[in-house]
């Protein structure tokens, strides 16, 4: 067993946590995340619906606009933070452009050529749980996405939770 917990970026960025639920991969499908402060204080959040798909798919739709959400609001240092490998290394490590998602990977990879510091990293399941809450409503949302500028209800225990680092244990 293992205590994972969430951790704060470097003092002079934002952190984008991002999520992707699938109810049957594929099944009813969503994506969310949050934008918070090195000190885990919440900026803002996010949720949407797509319909039915996967979670590969519904994970790359959470970043791309985790990202655009972190723009328009100013923020031009960032680290977005995934708790899938494959979407990672699709990013990182380059695409085929016959890739099933070239497109959303594409988008992805514009908006990272703007003139900021986006940065990619992994994170388990356990210190991604406040993006897991938001992509899990957005799976049961009917609205494409919603922004929420103050944290939805069901929300704020895992928030001062993770502000807490209070760790959770991975088995």
């Amino acid at each position: 067993m293992r205590w994972v917990s969430w951790n704060p970026p470097a003092t002079n960025r934002v952190v984008v946590n991002v999520d992707g639920s699938s109810m049957g991969n594929p099944g009813r499908a969503g994506f969310g995340g949050l934008i918070r402060n090195y000190e885990g204080d919440w900026i803002c959040g996010f949720a949407g619906h797509f319909g039915i798909s996967n979670n590969i798919h519904m994970e790359l739709l959470a970043v791309l606009h985790g990202l655009k959400l972190a723009w328009s609001r100013g923020f031009r240092s960032i680290e977005c933070r995934t708790d899938r490998m494959e979407v990672l290394n699709l990013l990182k490590g380059g695409f085929n452009h016959f890739h099933l998602y070239a497109s959303i990977i594409a988008s992805i990879v514009d908006v990272v050529r703007r003139d900021w510091s986006v940065m990619f990293s992994h994170t388990l399941r356990e210190g991604n749980q406040c993006a897991d809450f938001l992509a899990k409503k957005g799976a049961c949302m009917d609205a494409n996405m919603e922004v929420f500028e103050s944290p939805p209800p069901g929300l704020s225990n895992v928030l001062l939770a993770d502000s807490m680092r209070v760790p959770f244990p991975r088995f």
